[in-house]
């Protein structure tokens, strides 16, 4: 292998890294936008407040925490595969760094054959 490829391999996991960081970041909205929805169904809830439309928005309550509860499985499970990037890039980095060197000798040596 040359250089080159480990870079392009360093480069392609860079980005898939940032897709990954963006899609954690929409998960984040989301479940942060489900408890906003939360808080406000809450406090409509009143003592005035009827037997149904109270039953109506505490079901709209259980739906919005069960979507929570998808969006961190969801996030969790972006950021587990972004860590794995992350070991990809540094062993891709790890060779990248040996295949430098290897062709750096092989430079000293031509130039030594030159000499």
């Amino acid at each position: 292998m040359n250089s080159s490829y480990y870079q392009n391999k360093i480069n392609q996991l860079e980005k898939e890294i940032a897709e990954l960081e963006k899609k954690i970041a929409a998960e984040s909205k989301t479940e942060a936008d489900k408890s906003s929805r939360i808080i406000t169904i809450q406090r409509s809830i009143t003592k005035y407040t009827s037997a149904s439309t109270a039953s109506m928005r505490m079901r709209q309550i259980e739906t919005l925490n069960k979507d929570i509860v998808k969006a961190q499985q969801k996030r969790a499970d972006l950021q587990k595969k972004q860590a794995d990037k992350r070991t990809q890039r540094a062993k891709y980095a790890i060779d990248l760094q040996r295949e430098i060197g290897r062709e750096n000798e092989k430079s000293a040596l031509e130039q030594k054959k030159i000499q």
